[in-house]
């Protein structure tokens, strides 16, 4: 037996989730440089929802934080468009675009004129 035929086949292009439609992953506009010192040591492997800023648009997605300084934090998060059995792509992005729960969007009210306004009404605003 040479082990010919055993079910072996070459991959297939353009078949759903055939590598070289989602790889290279594209960048999001929010991704950040490596910084110059990151530690070394394991810093936790700590669940998160990040947000990434794409040409026109933000999404959510989830993703685990693994490093992080002051300022950046490393994540890993699946490829967009990818299969789930697929490895992760690691993006450093600012600390302020990584949340530990699902962030509140503020709540669009109308003022007095009609108009939209964003900032919330009287009752909830710093200022009033």
């Amino acid at each position: 037996m040479t082990g010919e035929g055993r079910g072996l086949r070459e991959p297939t292009p353009g078949r759903p989730g055939y590598a070289a439609e989602y790889l290279p992953a594209p960048s999001p506009l929010n991704q950040r440089p490596v910084p110059s010192t990151v530690s070394v040591r394991p810093q936790g492997h700590i669940y998160c929802i990040v947000r990434l800023e794409w040409d026109g648009w933000d999404e959510m997605v989830p993703g685990w934080a693994i490093r992080w300084t002051d300022t950046l934090v490393l994540v890993m998060i699946p490829p967009p468009g990818a299969p789930s059995s697929t490895r992760e792509l690691l993006l450093w992005v600012d600390a302020d675009d990584v949340y530990r729960t699902i962030p509140r969007r503020p709540v669009p009210w109308r003022g007095p004129d009609g108009a939209e306004q964003h900032d919330g009404p009287p009752s909830v605003r710093d200022d009033a």
